[in-house]
């Protein structure tokens, strides 16, 4: 199945530190294209827990992205193949994606 920018998946998203993996919520930040010439997304951990971060995001729209709990996106990117994702409950807004690309774009310097 072909993702889309903006999507919220649940995937396996690695600890920080590699010591464990855990299923969370994760929006979708690589464009379809990336997904069909490499065979993978690549994604940003959804959190409730807010942190005192300019690169954090808390979602406007969280629950019409069907999340359960007001969340925040992080810049924690990890790219996996599509057929790790568990389910796909939503999107987010155009302007959380706006506001997310924004972050990542402070985030990494790009």
């Amino acid at each position: 199945m072909a993702y889309q920018k903006g999507d919220i998946v649940l995937v396996p998203f690695p600890i920080t530190d590699l010591s464990a993996i855990k299923t969370r919520p994760a929006v979708v930040v690589s464009v379809g294209a990336f997904e069909h010439a490499t065979g993978a997304v690549t994604v940003a951990v959804v959190t409730s827990r807010s942190f005192d971060s300019p690169f954090d995001y808390p979602l406007q729209d969280w629950q019409e992205a069907n999340l359960r709990f007001p969340s925040w996106v992080r810049a924690k990117l990890v790219t996996l193949d599509p057929s790790q994702v568990r389910y796909r409950p939503g999107s987010v807004s155009v302007r959380d994606l706006h506001e997310v690309d924004r972050r990542l774009r402070l985030a990494f310097g790009v």
